[in-house]
């Protein structure tokens, strides 16, 4: 993700961000803490504040939105279980970004909490 933006159209006019959850699901990386600074890529944390730092230089008068992850749990990778590496569960990724949003005044669209998914009920499993 620290990079990917660097590729993205210069002329955008509204940017959307949203990560967390390849980072819960796949993540070997360490989770950080709002305190990490930016040049600590190698955090979620620190990567999260990359990027917003990032998106504000590449789009310095744009309107930059970040969006939470919507709840995401699978048999292989359930939501209320840590992450291996980070020892977190997924709702903590959800709220780095909800923080890192809050500290660069970013607007954030809650998915975790409005998008109306809950995969660990069969309806929604299935769909």
């Amino acid at each position: 993700m620290c990079e990917r933006y660097e590729k993205m159209n210069p002329h955008a006019d509204v940017i959307f961000f949203m990560g967390g959850r390849n980072d819960f699901s796949m993540g070997e990386i360490p989770f950080g803490s709002l305190d990490t600074p930016s040049t600590e890529t190698s955090t979620f944390y620190g990567a999260l504040k990359h990027i917003a730092e990032g998106l504000i230089n590449r789009y310095p008068d744009k309107l930059i939105v970040f969006l939470t992850p919507p709840h995401g749990s699978s048999d292989t990778v359930p939501e209320h279980l840590p992450n291996a590496i980070t020892g977190q569960v997924y709702s903590a990724y959800a709220q780095a970004v909800r923080e890192v949003a809050s500290l660069y005044s970013f607007p954030c669209c809650d998915l975790w909490n409005i998008a109306g998914i809950q995969p660990l009920l069969p309806v929604h499993k299935q769909m």
